[in-house]
């Protein structure tokens, strides 16, 4: 790390002697920076966010630029050194926003999902509010420049200042990129993983909805998937799949013609979801050993707590603490077609589940009647039905449970359950056949914890029922909640109030997270035809941002379709 730096301040001085005021006097500082940091403690703010950056490069150097590296909680660690040279009159609150604003710039320049997302607010280890001066510059940078990948996290307590809140529901005037988390809701989970109170209280964000410990844990977030969508298809076909040519690939679970009931199906269900899980944590594990065995990593555990101490290496379960995740997708998919089972098949007995699966097999031809009743009149999650709601808990809280049954090997870390998407709803979608929502074949199946496109027709504020009920079970992991703004509805001072009344409403319902696409439908799809007009225009396509232009079509449609809500 040390070297790295040199480096730098080797080619800043040599620069320095062929440049002219004040380009001169610039190169010097930045020399003089790099001599320093991060060898040794930062003497400033400037000299802090270089150590940062600095720090972050290297591990990306180290590991692998498609490996996620989140600084975390900036603003904490940052505020010490701004408050100090603003009371010294060394910086102003412009010059500090300028730093920070390149920084974000320089954050933003890599290709993979690595080093972004960057947590603020919330409360501190002790519980109080840990809102800053940083805090608001951080916000204001990422109104200036318009976007940022992944984006900021940004963390809401009770404790926390509603002017804090107003403007990050201001930035969303602008540009996309924000994400708001529950600290109640979020805590609670972390202290059911393990983690002491006033770690839990100092969590961050990875990756792009991940929970984890600042600085002491080895999260593995999102490191494999099980798919989910996937689960309710090998329920009704005795565990074979569309994707694998209808052989079979999951456990062995009752024909059809033997479910004389619901309970039958979600026994089934159970059984195949515990079989995939299973298989997921079976695959993980082998990773970590081939990872503990050939790659160690003594960089990165260089800064996490727990390495140094145990003298074990990340790999190795040296961190403080140590979990898995089980990364799931697609609940709007599952919950809907579990629902609609029910509804057609059980309850209103419009089919038998023998007749609805030959028909998911034939792709509902010939069948299209049905289909439509399927897609417009069973229950469906995000529309506040209880019936939906009962049944999206049932599954979530399933996840939660068979995770939790299986342990790491190398340490003892607790597997999770995680909800968000990545952007792979679409090729989940494209390797699977039609389900009992009314979904044809290959069609995207819903993204995250979001209700399926075009389905949640009765408001932001059922979205946020049925999200809530969602959560209850203990997806310590994360959860990814998608919306789309009609960006008309977002100009006046009254509708920033209005949302952010929505968020803390949906916050004490015990929602754990949500994030917002201010673009309206008519500006997307005219992206998509003249990308050249909009190089700025980020959206969260799941927990993380991206350039709209430079996502595939698929990705894109998928986004445009999503339910566009007012305030």
């Amino acid at each position: 790390m040390s070297e790295h730096a040199e480096r730098y301040t080797g080619l800043a001085e040599e620069m320095a002697l062929e440049a002219k005021e004040p380009r001169r006097s610039e190169l010097l500082a930045i020399a003089d920076r790099c001599r320093r940091v991060p060898a040794e403690s930062p003497r400033s703010f400037i000299e802090a966010v270089q150590s940062v950056w600095m720090t972050q490069v290297m591990m990306t150097v180290s590991y692998g630029e498609d490996s996620i590296f989140c600084p975390g909680r900036m603003d904490q660690f940052l505020y010490p050194y701004l408050k100090a040279d603003l009371e010294a009159g060394r910086i102003t609150q412009d010059q500090a926003l300028e730093i920070i604003e390149e920084y974000f710039i320089r954050l933003s320049h890599f290709n993979g999902f690595g080093p972004n997302n960057i947590t603020i607010g919330g409360v501190d280890r002790k519980g109080h509010n840990a809102v800053n001066d940083v805090s608001f510059l951080m916000l204001e940078s990422l109104r200036r420049l318009k976007g940022l990948r992944n984006g900021l996290a940004v963390r809401i307590a009770p404790e926390t200042p509603r002017e804090f809140l107003l403007k990050a529901c201001e930035v969303h005037r602008r540009t996309a990129g924000i994400a708001f988390y529950n600290d109640t809701v979020a805590i609670q989970g972390l202290l059911a993983d393990g983690y002491a109170l006033e770690d839990a209280r100092d969590y961050s964000i990875i990756g792009c909805a991940e929970l984890a410990g600042t600085g002491n844990s080895n999260g593995y977030c999102s490191g494999s998937s099980c798919h989910f969508e996937r689960v309710i298809e090998s329920t009704l076909n005795e565990g074979r799949l569309y994707a694998a040519k209808w052989q079979q690939v999951g456990v062995k679970t009752p024909p059809v013609s033997e479910m004389k009931s619901f309970e039958d199906v979600k026994k089934a269900f159970a059984a195949q979801l515990s079989y995939a899980v299973s298989m997921m944590v079976r695959i993980s594990d082998v990773k970590d050993e081939v990872f503990a065995k050939g790659f160690p990593t003594p960089l990165i555990s260089s800064t996490i707590e727990g390495c140094i101490e145990s003298g074990r290496d990340i790999t190795q379960g040296g961190a403080k603490y140590n979990h898995s995740t089980v990364s799931a997708h697609g609940l709007a998919t599952v919950v809907n077609s579990l629902t609609a089972i029910q509804w057609a098949v059980f309850e209103e007995k419009m089919v038998t589940l023998e007749e609805l699966v030959g028909h998911l097999r034939n792709n509902f031809k010939g069948a299209e009647e049905l289909r439509q009743q399927l897609l417009r009149k069973a229950p469906k999650y995000g529309a506040n039905d209880p019936k939906a709601d009962a049944i999206a808990l049932w599954v979530t809280d399933l996840l939660d449970k068979e995770s939790r049954k299986h342990k790491r090997p190398i340490d003892g870390g607790t597997y999770r359950g995680l909800m968000i998407s990545a952007g792979g709803q679409v090729l989940a979608g494209h390797a699977l056949g039609a389900t009992p929502d009314g979904r044809l074949a290959r069609e995207a199946v819903s993204n995250g914890l979001s209700p399926a496109n075009g389905t949640d027709l009765m408001g932001m504020t059922a979205v946020f029922h049925s999200a809530a009920q969602a959560c209850r079970a203990k997806l310590s992991g994360g959860t990814a909640l998608n919306m789309n703004l009609n960006p008309l509805t977002l100009k006046t001072d009254e509708s920033i109030e209005k949302l952010a009344a929505l968020i803390e409403g949906y916050f004490e319902l015990g929602g754990r997270q949500v994030q917002f696409n201010p673009m309206g439908r008519e500006t997307l799809l005219d992206a998509q035809k003249n990308p050249g007009g909009y190089p700025d225009l980020m959206v969260k396509v799941s927990g993380y941002s991206y350039r709209f232009v430079d996502l595939s079509k698929a990705l894109q449609d998928d986004i445009i379709a999503r339910t566009e809500f007012e305030i």
